[in-house]
Order: C-alpha cells, then sequence, then structure tokens
C-alpha cells in the first residue's frame, strides 16, 4: 500500500483502487474487492464515497492533484534549468501519468459522457484538468520572459498543442503498441515553431 498510516482510510481505499485498476477492467472491480485490498469493511468505502463511479472520480481527482503539485515543486519551481530541459521534465510527467491511468481517465469520460447535463458534476476534476493546462502555460510564459520562446506565443495554446501532442503520442503506441515516440521528438516539434528567433546580423 502506498499509504503508511493506517488511521487513513479514505486513502487506503484510493490505493486499494488503483492497484486494482492495474490489472482489472471497471466491470471487473466490485467494492468488496476494494475493501478487501485496503483491510477495511465495505460499509467504510460509504462513508467516504457515494458508489463506485464517484470512488473512481475521486481516485481521478486525486491523481491529477497529485500531478499538479508535482508540475509545481519539479518544474515550475525550477528557475534555472533551460526552457527544453524543463518542457522535457513536464513531458515525461504527464506522459508517466497517461500511460499508468489510462483505464482510470476512460472510465471517468465515459461517466462524464453520461452525465453530461448535469453542469455540476465533475466539477472539481474539470477543475484541475484546468490546472494542468495553466501550470503548463505557465512553463511555457517563464520561457517567454527568458526570451527562449517567441514574445508572441499565447502561453494557454501553446499548452492545449503540447499537451494534444503527447496525448495522440500515448494513443498511437497504446493501440499500435510499436514504434515508440521519444518524448524528445515531441519536444522538438513543439520547439519548431515556439522557439525565440535569433537575431540576423
Amino acid at each position: 500500500m502506498k499509504s503508511s498510516d493506517p488511521s487513513n482510510k479514505r486513502q487506503l481505499i484510493l490505493d486499494a483502487l488503483e492497484e486494482l485498476i492495474s490489472s482489472k477492467r471497471f466491470h471487473e472491480i466490485t467494492l468488496d474487492q476494494v475493501a478487501e485490498r485496503a483491510k477495511v469493511g465495505k460499509g467504510t468505502i460509504y462513508r467516504y464515497f457515494r458508489d463506485k463511479e464517484d470512488l473512481f472520480l475521486q481516485l481521478a481527482i486525486s491523481g491529477m492533484e497529485n500531478l499538479n503539485s508535482m508540475i509545481q515543486t519539479r518544474i515550475l519551481d525550477n528557475h534555472c534549468a533551460a526552457i527544453e530541459e524543463r518542457l522535457l521534465q513536464l513531458c515525461q510527467l504527464l506522459a508517466a501519468f497517461i500511460s499508468r491511468r489510462h483505464e482510470l481517465m476512460r472510465i471517468v469520460h465515459e461517466e462524464e459522457m453520461r452525465h453530461i447535463h448535469d453542469s455540476m458534476h465533475h466539477g472539481e476534476l474539470a477543475q484541475q484538468r484546468h490546472q494542468v493546462m495553466v501550470n503548463i502555460a505557465k512553463i511555457i510564459t517563464q520561457g517567454k520572459k527568458t526570451g527562449q520562446l517567441r514574445a508572441d506565443l499565447d502561453p494557454f495554446e501553446a499548452a492545449i498543442l503540447l499537451h494534444g501532442m503527447l496525448m495522440a503520442r500515448h494513443m498511437h503506441m497504446h493501440h499500435h503498441g510499436h514504434g515508440e515516440i521519444a518524448l524528445e521528438s515531441v519536444i522538438t516539434l513543439f520547439l519548431h515553431g515556439a522557439r525565440a528567433r535569433e537575431e540576423i546580423g
């Protein structure tokens, strides 16, 4: 278990679900299995989560919160590294997150489609997703301020494009199972139109 504090039952439940997701699909996972893995009673799960869908959703939110925290501490707070290095670190974090939580995010997306008319449903997850884009945009803004990226670059648009490139990379490798695209190639392609122009003469 990832959580070493036995009193933190909510986190133990989330950790148990994350372990089960690595080998089972949504319909194969039961709350009884989660309770057994977390070493808590099934009734304890309902003290923290409404149902199975809510449990999956809260795990997704927790993961996005952790991702945003890592982006902040490992990259945004590291002002010394060159923009290429910082973007590579960012891509490594995002690629690992996308790969490890692919099944979870697919399930959550399906739940979002079922509740698309409920504007409050999954609002917290949407906020965390938006914060990821904001954090990527902050890194790009820092690159603009140091002259490493174009002054006319829109940071948020660039963040969306970079994230989209990483998602496309993951989908290609997930569905085809071969022809891995190096993260360095993603950064090179992204910076081709974003690198600050060198002065002539």
